[in-house]
């Protein structure tokens, strides 16, 4: 599930701009069959860093796997699941990073001052180098650790974009290039197209998009 609001004031519920919910939310998710949450996207920071950390802690009070995000800079923000013997390196990014000032980045239109960023697999659109590096690293840990498919979860596009924006194929094809199986997009609040990618290294390596 895209987690995509704070529990930060636990028993409260606010929308549009800045996005919190009550603590049932949880129950209902678990309720539903969930089992995993992502937590890169632009409404991650609604509440900054004490409400981001505050809602990472519940993910872990419910008993959630969680990726996209990381509450230590010890911890890692990915994993490896082991399927019915199908070991699924997970990942999750965002391109919702926006500059403010020339000095800090911003998300949703709050600027980030508290360093959250660093907690965050979050990407500014024109920066990409960093976002490739971290995925190149990302996918030979999960591969040392057995991973057998790589898969992408990645918040990014435009809203209401019924076609993909160039930003969005040209890093799709990155991360075909560097490896990743499986990419499955959100944030434009509609269906965009599929499509199955060839990697340009490696021809035998396709990706699902």
């Amino acid at each position: 599930v895209n987690f995509e609001t704070t529990t930060a004031h636990q028993n409260s519920y606010t929308s549009y701009p800045t996005f919190n919910s009550p603590l049932e939310v949880y129950d209902s998710i678990k309720d539903a069959g969930f089992d995993m949450l992502l937590y890169a996207n632009n409404h991650c920071y609604d509440n900054k860093k004490s409400g981001f950390m505050a809602t990472l802690n519940q993910f872990e009070n419910y008993g959630f796997d969680y990726i996209g995000a990381r509450s230590s800079l010890d911890d890692k923000s990915y994993m490896v699941k082991d399927i019915n013997g199908v070991k699924l390196g997970l990942m999750n990014y965002a391109d919702t990073l926006t500059q403010k000032n020339g000095q800090y980045y911003s998300i949703n239109g709050i600027t980030i001052n508290d360093g959250c960023e660093d907690y965050m697999d979050i990407y500014m659109r024109g920066e990409y180098d960093k976002l490739y590096q971290e995925v190149t690293d990302k996918i030979s840990d999960m591969k040392a650790q057995g991973a057998d498919i790589i898969i992408m979860y990645i918040h990014w596009g435009d809203e209401y974009k019924l076609e993909p924006v160039t930003s969005q194929t040209m890093v799709a094809q990155k991360l075909c290039d560097l490896g990743v199986d499986v990419i499955i997009g959100g944030h434009p609040h509609v269906i965009e197209p599929m499509e199955i990618l060839t990697s340009q290294t490696n021809p035998d390596h396709s990706t699902i998009c």
